[in-house]
């Protein structure tokens, strides 16, 4: 009985010229009823098939192998009854619009369309990628990229297929201010570019406006270079520090704070809390008081940056 059932279903497509052979199956699997099968016979594993029909009929179908090679493949396709037919389509329906087939694109152009669209989502979206193979490397490479801007969540994993939900992270409510408008993401920069670049968004700020920068890594030496080629005309505050991703706000002075910076014994005058800060490091704010903070760390050949980042937060430590 099962015989006579396959032999009414059966399509070799290894009889069929390959200018029409996906236009025959589709025709075929078009024709079933719901609950009805094709048994498809193939000499080579005919997954990019499977990844087409999905991409343009939907999650309506089941793809089961009954033999796998190496010199015959066969498999059956069978269309989903009416219930489930209706469960996959309003599923489809929800994602279609974020789907993105990778098999069916040349591999050249794979990463940059990949990148394309998520770059076009907004936060709060979702792309759902579909590829025969696990990705993995192209989430390291967006991480480079975007840091954590973004979560991964696997919804299938294989061995046919991949199914990845890669949704564009929300900016969290207090910060949307900070990070429109001014933001300058030194990932996506050529190397080559990146000092530059920012020396050019620095010096199109006005005193008081700030710029906040995304890296991959501490750019500790671009803060050396801007204090070496623009002076102690700027603040430099870490928002985030890693692991994998560091934002930092640059902030220009108002002109009446860029002709000189406080002394350490100003600072501690203003408020005694910070004389623990200097104290820790061994910076003499009394009778050496009348250094900067920068001028003393160079003395001393400190971290500038942390100590200043302790000093502003060194009414968290009482």
């Amino acid at each position: 009985m099962e015989s006579l059932l396959q032999n009414e279903n059966i399509l070799d497509a290894t009889t069929l010229h390959p200018s029409v052979k996906h236009a025959t199956i589709f025709n075929r699997f078009d024709e079933l009823k719901p609950g009805e099968y094709l048994t498809l016979h193939n000499d080579h594993d005919p997954m990019p098939l499977r990844f087409q029909l999905e991409n343009t009929r939907g999650n309506i179908f089941q793809w089961e192998y009954l033999e796998r090679g190496p010199e015959l493949y066969r498999i059956r396709i069978t269309k989903n009854n009416v219930a489930k037919k209706a469960e996959s389509q309003k599923e489809s329906i929800a994602e279609k619009e974020n789907i993105l087939n990778v098999t069916l694109l040349e591999p050249r152009l794979k990463h940059a369309t990949i990148f394309t669209r998520f770059d076009e989502l907004q936060p709060g979206e979702n792309l759902i990628l579909h590829n025969d193979h696990d990705p993995v490397p192209l989430y390291y490479q967006l991480q480079d990229m975007h840091g954590d801007a973004f979560t991964w969540d696997y919804l299938e994993e294989g061995p046919e297929l991949y199914r990845i939900k890669i949704t564009k992270n929300k900016l969290p409510e207090e910060e949307k201010t900070v990070e429109e408008g001014n933001i300058l993401n030194v990932t996506a920069l050529e190397p080559r570019q990146k000092h530059p670049t920012i020396f050019v968004r620095f010096d199109e700020l006005k005193p008081g406006e700030s710029l906040t920068i995304h890296n991959d890594h501490d750019p500790k030496p671009l803060y050396y270079q801007l204090l070496g080629e623009r002076g102690n005309i700027f603040t430099w505050e870490y928002l985030e520090q890693g692991p994998n991703l560091w934002r930092i706000k640059i902030s220009k002075n108002p002109e009446d704070q860029s002709e000189g910076a406080e002394t350490l014994g100003e600072i501690v005058a203003k408020d005694f809390r910070t004389a623990e800060v200097f104290n820790k490091y061994g910076l003499d704010f009394c009778c050496g008081g009348k250094k900067t903070v920068r001028e003393a760390c160079a003395e001393k050949g400190l971290d500038v940056t942390k100590i200043e980042h302790e000093l502003q937060n060194a009414d968290k430590n009482v």
